[in-house]
């Protein structure tokens, strides 16, 4: 049965701004505490260091390097076309992109350039979205997107300004999601806040909206579309964001709202990483120069496509270590540059600090006796509920390991605060014991996501974490037999099943139903972990006992824990679902 650990008192976080918690969906949570403490753990160090590896994606101009990027995603159906001329109303595409599976091209105000012509009759999309009013995106260029797609169905984003595009854009979000919590407001001139925030929205499925005008005016309109959102987070200082807008919304929206700023637009930026962004499954990331120049709108997108983060850097060199920092805590191997080695130089896709030299990287430090899994493939395609679990709870790099009996302390990967953990066990008696317990950077006791009695285990259990404590570091394995163990992100958690034998999770995306629990065996029990809300689902039964509650309309996660304590009998428990 999945066991907890009593948990200490929450701590005070320290909060840039203004911070109010009067709603508290499932928080993204807290990470600084668990980096910092698995970085000074005493203990045995593995090699660490910035990737030295780098390379760029650049064409001649930035609709060049749009169709780049658009080349390396797959099929899409529908395309944003966004301005290179005026890229105010480009910030917010990327969160519905990512949600719709589009992609992003840029455009002229009155033409389309070849190079993108030829793009869009490859992809042959159905759905066209042109991205601001016609003194942004004309109609001449509507009429050049209709010769060229002449099946296509277009549409315009925003007849007005930059806000209406944005809270149209945010309606999509919705559409293609079926939900939004989060929004992320930027200054009328924080482009580059925009410009790297607008990758981790497109992550997190959030919307991305522009302050601007009369602070009273701009909060009364979009407060509907903000008013049941659980956080709401103004990026960037002051100087670019005046406290007005935070004031004016404060008061009119339910939610949490806080500022989140560094220093400059580069602190900033690591900020909202070290925030949001808990780790990642891909081996590499981008930069882009934070001078805010045009063709990085598409690389927002391709790096949430691809599991990845964008961040901001100087053209040749970084003014302090913030963002190399962050490079260095997601572990990856390699660095791509956004546009040409003009744009932004090697010396910058390698961290040189400016005026000093290259940043060396720190050691991880792991506990004595510390195994490491063997990296896995991610899978290739995803459920709508797996996609928007990857979105809600983070991705990171899985791995496999295996083991003969004993206790056995695993490093879980970088960023792995939510997962799945899939396991075989067998004893080496005719019964025997086994268990997997999560553990904080310190090894104190955190959870017990699986814990069997009986003669074979083949099941999955759930990695996860709270605000009230540390993020995992570690499983440990304690075994009287052979095991294997894989951890993996949220988006290989399976679909529910109706039946099955041993722990077991699952996701579920239907509506508000009555779920039922059937113990088969000894005992039975049923818990639902929502991405939204608090639920109390909890079901028990005993061996021959029914027992029903309420599943709340998902997406969510529903963990089923099954016991029987007869030699060779089994773990089968069984369970059904009716739509209220």
């Amino acid at each position: 049965m999945p066991l907890h650990a009593p948990t200490p008192e929450p701590a005070t976080p320290a909060a840039v701004g203004r911070r109010r918690a009067r709603f508290a969906p499932l928080a993204i949570g807290a990470v600084l505490l668990g980096l910092i403490g698995a970085i000074l753990t005493p203990v045995a160090p593995a090699d660490a260091a910035v990737p030295s590896k780098h390379d760029w994606i650049g064409g001649k101009d930035l609709y060049a390097t749009s169709v780049l990027m658009s080349q390396r995603l797959g099929t899409a159906s529908t395309v944003y076309l966004t301005s290179g001329e005026s890229g105010g109303d480009a910030l917010a595409v990327p969160p519905a992109a990512a949600a719709a599976d589009a992609h992003v091209l840029m455009v002229r105000r009155d033409s389309v350039p070849s190079v993108v012509e030829r793009e869009l009759r490859r992809l042959n999309p159905r759905y066209v979205n042109l991205v601001g009013a016609s003194d942004v995106l004309s109609g001449r260029l509507w009429a050049d997107v209709r010769s060229i797609l002449p099946r296509a169905s277009i549409y315009r984003v925003g007849k007005r300004d930059r806000v209406d595009s944005a809270l149209q854009l945010a309606d999509h979000v919705v559409r293609d999601n079926g939900y939004l919590t989060t929004a992320f407001i930027i200054g009328r001139n924080g482009y580059s806040d925009g410009l790297a925030t607008g990758n981790v929205a497109a992550r997190m499925g959030a919307a991305l909206i522009p302050a601007m005008g009369d602070p009273a005016a701009w909060a009364s309109r979009v407060a509907p579309r903000l008013r049941d959102l659980g956080q709401v987070f103004f990026i960037g200082s002051s100087s670019v964001l005046p406290t007005a807008y935070l004031d004016e919304l404060d008061w009119r929206i339910s939610g949490q709202v806080e500022r989140i700023a560094g220093k400059d637009r580069y602190r900033t930026n690591a900020a909202v990483i070290q925030r949001f962004v808990h780790g990642i499954s891909a081996d590499h990331l981008f930069l882009v120069a934070g001078n805010g120049h045009g063709d990085t709108i598409g690389a927002s997108l391709l790096a949430a496509e691809q599991n990845s983060v964008m961040m901001l850097s100087g053209r040749s060199c970084h003014d302090h270590t913030a963002v190399p920092q962050q490079i260095d805590r997601l572990a990856v191997s390699k660095v791509t540059g956004i546009g040409t080695k003009f744009w932004i130089t090697s010396n910058a896709l390698r961290a040189k600090i400016c005026g000093s030299g290259y940043y060396a990287g720190t050691t991880t430090r792991f506990a004595p006796g510390t195994q490491h899994l063997t990296n896995v493939a991610e899978a290739t395609t995803f459920t709508r509920e797996q996609r928007l679990a990857g979105s809600r709870y983070g991705t990171f790099q899985g791995g496999t390991i295996s083991g003969r009996a004993g206790v056995h302390t695993i490093a879980l990967p970088p960023g792995a605060h939510w997962g799945v953990l899939q396991a075989t066990f067998r004893p080496d008696e005719e019964w025997g014991s086994f268990s997997v317990e999560t553990r904080d950077a310190s090894l104190a006791l955190q959870a017990i996501p699986i814990h069997d009695f009986g003669d074979a285990f083949n099941g999955t259990g759930l990695l996860s974490t709270t605000d009230r404590l540390d993020p995992p570091r570690y499983v440990r394995v304690d075994a009287d037999g052979s095991w294997t163990l894989t951890v993996r992100d949220m988006r290989h958690a399976p679909m529910l099943r109706w039946s099955g034998n041993d722990d077991a999770i699952g996701l579920y995306g239907g509506r508000e139903a009555w779920i039922t629990a059937t113990a088969v065996v000894d005992s039975v029990s049923v818990t639902e972990e929502h991405f939204l809300y608090y639920s109390d689902l909890w079901l028990d039964a005993d061996r021959g006992e029914s027992v029903s509650g309420t599943l709340m309309r998902g997406p969510s996660i529903v963990v089923v824990d099954a016991e029987s304590f007869e030699t060779g009998e089994a773990d089968r428990w069984r369970i059904s679902v009716r739509t209220k």
